[in-house]
């Protein structure tokens, strides 16, 4: 077992631990205090970065903890085991001294397998599922969050620049004692790679700009207090990254792009890091 697996799986038993003396009743929705209330899925998926809805402010960081048991080909499927850790906190405008004692809001661990396939030199697919679990420390309030569907990338080289074609059909979700939600997601993107002339470690690197856009299905609930929620049915993201042809290892994780994205809609507002396959 690496490192890293080693570190998903003690992660794993704390949130296990946590949980365990959940024997007393949970809170019903109406105890937990609004600033409390959190989208599981959107929170364990999003990545790391902040988004604003409504008068609330989340911070999400995420450990994208991954182990590939074979690479892809055209011949036959990749296998990818993954283990990302979330880490949420809700006010982060108040001093960090208070963060683990008041503010420290969920951690979510979802564990899954990611299958890959070359259909063509140019045209991957992945299809992919995961079920884990979230804790939040403060309240008890747990939920099983979910995800299944599959992932496309197709490559277009043009004359001075590449074109990449993405998307994304999946069915996800959470379950908690407060609430829930079923979701279907369609995601569309276009991005043009530029190469620069430079190097990196030794690779080629390029320029990327990325428009990526998302339709929930059953719309994306945020819960802003125990009477109402908000919907978000649609989303679009403008993301620049820097990339290399061939993928780097960066503090110990493969990736072949790094960058910013800032995504938005129906009063929802995010920036983020990004790598890899942005969807």
């Amino acid at each position: 077992m690496t490192a890293r697996l080693r570190i998903a799986a003690a992660l794993a038993l704390c949130i296990a631990a946590a949980s365990a003396p959940a024997q007393s009743p949970q809170r019903r929705f109406e105890d937990v205090p609004p600033e409390r209330l959190v989208d599981w899925y959107y929170a364990s998926t999003f990545g790391t970065g902040a988004y604003r809805i409504g008068d609330r402010t989340v911070f999400v960081g995420r450990l994208p903890l991954s182990y590939k048991l074979r690479e892809p080909d055209e011949q036959q499927w990749g296998i990818k085991l993954k283990m990302p850790v979330s880490v949420g906190v809700y006010d982060v405008s108040s001093a960090f001294s208070d963060i683990l004692s008041s503010n420290y809001g969920t951690l979510t661990v979802l564990p899954g397998v990611e299958f890959e396939k070359r259909m063509n030199p140019r045209w991957k697919v992945r299809p992919t599922a995961s079920l884990g679990y979230g804790q939040d420390a403060a309240n008890g309030v747990g939920a099983a969050v979910w995800e299944a569907g599959v992932r496309s990338l197709y490559s277009l080289p043009m004359e001075r620049t590449d074109l990449e074609i993405s998307s994304a059909v999946l069915f996800a979700g959470y379950e908690s004692r407060p609430a829930r939600q079923k979701l279907g997601i369609l995601g569309l993107g276009l991005g043009w790679i530029l190469p620069t002339g430079k190097d990196l470690w030794g690779q080629p690197t390029n320029l990327g700009l990325h428009f990526n856009y998302y339709l929930y299905f059953d719309r994306l609930d945020f819960f802003l207090d125990p009477q109402g929620r908000r919907t978000v049915p649609q989303q679009f993201e403008l993301a620049m990254t820097l990339g290399t042809y061939q993928p780097l290892k960066i503090f110990g994780f493969e990736t072949d792009r790094i960058g910013v994205a800032i995504r938005g809609g129906e009063g929802l507002l995010a920036i983020r890091l990004v790598s890899g396959f942005l969807f």
